[in-house]
């Protein structure tokens, strides 16, 4: 199963459980200026979750991956960072990985 389509398992789940949630995009864009300069914007922080929320108070972050995929650096500093100020951190390779935390 691809990625994305686990993703939208989850986030058909989560609307379900009236659960919080959007889906967060991180990247950047580069655009031209009305006066022709060219700008880089930054969106999102670097290893931010695909799936950010909140659930019973907690701030809520879902990595998504497929079975075998592998999680950087700084996707895991992130789940990490969340978990240590007391909220919820799920690394999901599939719709299970979810249920196990929000029943």
């Amino acid at each position: 199963m691809l990625e994305k389509q686990i993703q939208a398992q989850i986030l058909h789940y989560l609307t379900l459980k009236s659960v919080f949630h959007w889906r967060n995009n991180t990247g950047g864009a580069t655009y031209q200026s009305k006066n022709g300069k060219k700008s880089f914007v930054r969106f999102g922080q670097p290893g931010m979750s695909d799936i950010l929320g909140i659930y019973k108070g907690k701030f809520l972050a879902i990595e998504v991956k497929r079975p075998g995929g592998k999680v950087t650096d700084l996707q895991k500093k992130f789940l990490e960072a969340i978990e240590s100020n007391d909220g919820i951190a799920i690394l999901a390779y599939d719709l299970d990985d979810v249920k196990k935390v929000i029943a």
